[in-house]
């Protein structure tokens, strides 16, 4: 499953003295979601470089309704935009998509408008 990370909460300590994580996630079907990264698990290795908020996550698991599994494997999404490799003339080889974007036009510069000044 794919999500976005919404929410970092600050760090907090439960009641056997170990410090956890609450992550929340607007999951890719419009639900929201909640997980909690203790550091102190194995876990928090697979977690610990991608917690930024506004990062689309895949390889989410559903613990149960609306709880992500923590020991998930969730890897940064990046679309695929469809291309091919080319061979620069120095060897080094450029990634060139299929798709190339139109040139944008810069906007012509606006005049102010005179001003008409109200007499009394």
């Amino acid at each position: 499953m794919r999500g976005t990370i919404s929410k970092i909460h600050p760090l907090k300590y439960s009641r056997n003295g170990g410090a956890f994580v609450r992550i929340e996630f607007k999951l890719n079907d419009g639900q929201w979601a909640k997980t909690d990264i203790v550091t102190g698990f194995r876990n928090y290795e697979r977690w610990k470089n991608i917690l930024t908020v506004g990062i689309d996550l895949e390889g989410l698991d559903l613990k149960s309704k609306n709880e992500v599994n923590a020991d998930s494997y969730p890897e940064i999404f990046r679309e695929v935009i469809p291309g091919k490799y080319i061979q620069m003339e120095d060897g080094s080889m450029k990634y060139v998509p299929d798709i190339i974007p139109k040139e944008i036009k810069p906007l012509e510069k606006l005049e102010p408008e005179p001003k008409q000044y109200k007499l009394i």
